[in-house]
């Protein structure tokens, strides 16, 4: 769910950003500079790719360097996937997300061709690199191909309606709802962060028997909510969150962050 979440938001808003630059060089009658908006989008989209195998690579050699080491950058993957889904929020939040704005702020009539690459090439592969990190640190763990693919697909196709003027859609909307599932998903993942590295510190042996530490808050394992084996419960986890046996850290941290970031929501909506 997350995967196939973050592969519609990312690309949807990847694709407005052509679109925006588009018609912004239709609207000025430079049609003779729309090639490098094509130019930039392929940069982007390379350098979106160069960064998902060298991240590939070093998940790689880390898993083959010993469990400890893999633990470590698992929980270093997602405590950047966790920051860089608080700056989005953040700036989400403040109601600052008006990607047309901030196109348009950085364009004039006399843009360069230069400048127009650079911009679609930097536009494209931030939202690229964003998506690449999102789902290598997310939360979905299997058939990650497929179903971040899933997500693109479905984004081109709204996109394209869209620009046929064959649906009617609030794209606000849809980035405000993608938000407060954002905020769900961070609060897990920050949790999950804290798993990763309480278990390395408990195979380094480190204040082993604390159950502060390391013991769980509850058990519904083996029962109807049973995260690993419960059609309920692995909607509740990749819908909401959702915890069938969380330890007493990571679920403060989780549940702590995620009503912080409710709470400032409806504060800035009031």
């Amino acid at each position: 769910m997350f995967n196939i979440i973050m592969g519609f938001r990312e690309t949807l808003e990847a694709v407005l950003i052509i679109m925006i630059l588009y018609s912004f060089l239709k609207k000025n009658k430079i049609d003779e500079k729309i090639k490098f908006i094509y130019y930039g989008t392929f940069s982007g989209i390379g350098i979106a790719i160069l960064m998902g195998s060298l991240i590939n690579f070093i998940t790689l050699q880390a898993n083959e360097s010993g469990e400890i080491i893999s633990k470590i950058w698992e929980g270093t993957t997602e405590l950047i996937t966790v920051v860089l889904i608080l700056s989005i929020l953040l700036i989400m939040i403040k109601g600052k997300k008006n990607i047309k704005n901030n196109i348009n702020n950085r364009l004039s009539e006399k843009i360069s061709s230069t400048k127009l690459y650079l911009i679609t090439t930097f536009l494209i592969a931030r939202e690229g690199c964003e998506l690449v990190l999102f789902v290598l640190g997310g939360t979905d763990t299997d058939n990650i191909f497929i179903t971040t693919m899933i997500g693109i697909l479905l984004a081109l196709i709204v996109a394209v309606l869209i620009y046929k003027s064959l649906i009617d859609i609030s794209i606000s909307k849809i980035f405000e709802i993608s938000m407060y599932y954002l905020i769900l998903q961070c609060g897990y993942l920050a949790g999950g962060t804290i798993h990763e590295f309480l278990e390395v510190l408990q195979m380094l042996d480190f204040n082993s028997n604390s159950i502060f530490l390391y013991g769980n808050l509850y058990d519904l394992s083996n029962t109807i909510l049973d995260r690993k084996s419960s059609i309920i419960e692995i909607l509740l986890n990749g819908i909401l969150g959702w915890n069938s046996k969380p330890q007493i850290i990571p679920f403060i941290i989780q549940y702590t962050l995620t009503f912080v970031l409710f709470y400032k929501v409806l504060k800035n909506k009031n």
